[in-house]
């Protein structure tokens, strides 16, 4: 195995050294099997550390090992204020922007290897200090992909690949993000705009909010031309939700009409100052309608959905129709709270 390439070596204090920093005249040992290393600093291949011939480690196990102990090292750097914080390079749940999330300060702590209350050992735990008198409570957990897939460990958790963490320890790009959604500056601004608008609507109709189960969106009543809020719930409808939403209070702007276009009476939304049936056709199907392409299936579990993207001001029309989307899931199966609530 003298072949293979090791970019970073321990020292006997149990540091990790990357080759380009090393110095000859020190010992280095294996991240993961402990055994003493041979520095090499060619002038023809980049500076490395490899094992003596027929070392039983192999590429992947040296590099999941080594990636674990960076991440642990940067954190703890960072802990005792020597060290720059390390950042998740996240996705935006609206826009999926990149969004620059900084280690929580309320994370106290890092352990590697730590086992759950369910059992589980997950490769980094974050931990945040308790109080005095109580033990270090977990927050989330880092994973570490190599060659396969991690299990969820049943705690808000992001994997990431050993290969981007070699490169770069303060900078973890999850290929799979199971924390707390987060929103970027803009996406926050916009729903902030698009959430008051919805409550100066409800409040001159005076039809209420829901916060869970519906999603709703500003409309322009296509009769008397007045704004009021629409609504959308899941059914096992093919095209859209024509059923009778199954949780209440049912928003008192919901009611079960005939029209003689479908022939037949459904649940529909009805304008709560002149009465006229917002069909489903339009708000559903038109790419003008607030819900263009959303459709919810079954009592609480969601189907496909989109909506169009045509221009900056979108966001004015629906823009948090995918914040509501991401909020009911969450009220139906809450996550963990890794993402600061700006």
């Amino acid at each position: 195995m003298s072949s293979l390439l090791i970019p970073y070596g321990l020292t006997e204090d149990a540091v990790l050294v990357p080759a380009t920093d090393a110095k000859p005249e020190e010992k280095y040992k294996c991240p993961q099997c402990g055994d003493l290393l041979i520095y090499k600093a060619g002038k023809i291949r980049r500076h490395h550390f490899s094992h003596k011939p027929n070392g039983e480690c192999s590429s992947e196990t040296v590099a999941h090992a080594t990636a674990k102990l960076l991440i642990f090292q940067t954190i703890e750097s960072w802990e005792r204020g020597v060290g720059r914080s390390p950042a998740f390079e996240r996705r935006c749940k609206i826009c999926n922007d990149v969004v620059e999330q900084l280690m929580p300060k309320k994370v106290d702590s890092a352990l590697m290897e730590y086992r759950l209350p369910n059992g589980r050992i997950v490769d980094i735990a974050l931990m945040a200090e308790a109080g005095l008198m109580a033990q270090a409570k977990v927050m989330a957990a880092i994973e570490v992909f190599q060659t396969h897939k991690t299990d969820n460990p049943g705690i808000p958790f992001v994997e990431v690949k050993a290969v981007d963490v070699l490169s770069d320890p303060l900078r973890l790009r999850p290929i799979r993000d199971e924390f707390h959604p987060i929103m970027c500056k803009r996406c926050r601004n916009d729903t902030k705009v698009f959430e008051n608008k919805c409550q100066a609507i409800a409040r001159k109709t005076h039809v209420a909010l829901p916060n869970f189960y519906y999603i709703y969106a500003p409309h322009v009543c296509w009769k008397c031309r007045k704004e009021m809020i629409v609504f959308a719930w899941p059914s096992d409808e093919v095209r859209w939700a024509s059923e009778k939403p199954k949780r209440s209070p049912m928003p008192k702007s919901i009611k079960c009409v005939y029209t003689k276009q479908a022939a037949r009476r459904y649940w529909a939304n009805v304008c709560p100052m002149c009465g006229a049936v917002q069909g489903d056709g339009f708000l559903y199907s038109s790419e003008s309608g607030p819900f263009f392409g959303v459709r919810f299936t079954g009592d609480g579990a969601i189907g496909s959905f989109g909506f169009r993207v045509a221009s900056r001001n979108y966001r004015e029309q629906i823009s948090a129709m995918a914040f509501y989307l991401i909020r009911y899931t969450e009220m139906l199966s809450p996550q963990g709270v890794l993402s600061p609530r700006a």
